[in-house]
């Protein structure tokens, strides 16, 4: 929150290999209780798993600082505790972390972005002076972020939501390769359900073809002889 920065929370979640981004909190200031408590609102309502919190940002003292706002929340909404929070050291430059964390899951199409989260991307930098709100949205952020330094006048939402993605990376690896596997086990059972029914590739392959008589005006087709042909059809 120093500097005009902001205190930025990102919700995501993982499933079938894709990572979801359901909402996105910005907040001006950084140690007020007040943010404490908005946070703690956001963590409870998405009945987040885990949390993650930038340790470079205080040396450590947000994430102390939030404990016991967030398990008083979680007692008065009737819940025995709360999530953990984990200090996550980031190190190197920044702009190059953002980019290879999310280029790409996004050249995979990786990253879905729920609706919300652009409105409420507007609706979130009308505190500020209008000269100044577009440098504060995540789509500015997202547009013209590059791998150079200071690239961008501010880059807490970017950053925010690179640092809600970075942990399903590993996940989405082994999420591909139980498809591959998967896909591999569908091929072979296929292929077996196909030398049940139907023999082995090499008797297919020999088995004469049987096509439809042609309809001609004035000749009758052998009912016998229709039903023969069409079973022979549906079999190849």
């Amino acid at each position: 929150g120093k500097n005009g920065d902001e205190t930025v929370a990102t919700v995501t979640y993982f499933l079938h290999g894709y990572v979801f981004v359901m909402e996105q909190l910005a907040l001006p200031g950084g140690y007020d209780e007040s943010v404490f408590n908005q946070l703690s609102a956001l963590a409870l309502k998405h009945m987040v798993n885990k949390i993650d919190v930038e340790a470079n940002y205080g040396n450590g003292a947000f994430a102390q600082m939030w404990r016991p706002v967030m398990l008083k929340a979680y007692k008065a909404a009737g819940h025995n505790g709360a999530p953990q929070i984990e200090d996550i050291m980031e190190t190197g430059q920044k702009e190059l972390r953002i980019v290879d964390t999310l280029e790409p899951i996004i050249g995979r199409h990786r990253l879905i972005v729920h609706e919300d989260v652009w409105h409420a991307d507007i609706a979130q930098v009308q505190q500020y002076p209008i000269d100044k709100r577009s440098v504060y949205t995540l789509w500015n952020q997202f547009t013209k972020l590059t791998r150079d330094k200071n690239a961008l006048i501010h880059d807490d939402r970017i950053d925010s939501l690179a640092g809600a993605v970075r942990p399903w990376m590993d996940q989405i690896a082994i999420d591909e390769d139980l498809r591959i596997q998967q896909k591999f086990t569908d091929d072979a059972l296929q292929h077996m359900e196909t030398w049940c029914t139907q023999g082995s590739p090499e008797q297919i392959a020999a088995a004469p073809v049987l096509e439809p008589l042609p309809t001609r005006m004035g000749i009758t087709r052998s009912n016998a002889v229709s039903r023969r042909a069409s079973r022979r059809r549906i079999r190849r």
